[in-house]
């Protein structure tokens, strides 16, 4: 649950290195299950300022898109996994 970890740092900086510090490397983020949701339940429990942070935090060059997965039979279309690069590094982020 990103809204904990984005209320106990300061920055998006600090929450990627908290992950990592935690042995946490990879974020799964089923983009579609979240669609459903956001701005019923998902949304509201942030303040704008929280909310700002979470999407940027999806946008960061620290994420490094490792694979987009779609699963026909469950009808799962937008899957994604994300690699944590340690601070200073980036990658080419890949977005839809």
């Amino acid at each position: 649950q990103p809204l904990p970890l984005i209320r106990e740092t300061r920055d998006n900086d600090a929450l990627l290195d908290k992950l990592l510090a935690d042995h946490i490397g990879y974020i799964f983020l089923n983009e579609q299950e979240l669609k459903q949701y956001r701005d019923l339940y998902f949304r509201p429990r942030f303040r704008p300022e929280e909310y700002a942070r979470y999407e940027a935090l999806l946008k960061s060059p620290r994420l490094q898109l490792i694979k987009r997965f779609a699963f026909e039979n469950l009808d799962i279309e937008d899957v994604r996994l994300y690699r944590i690069l340690p601070n200073g590094a980036s990658s080419v982020p890949v977005h839809p």
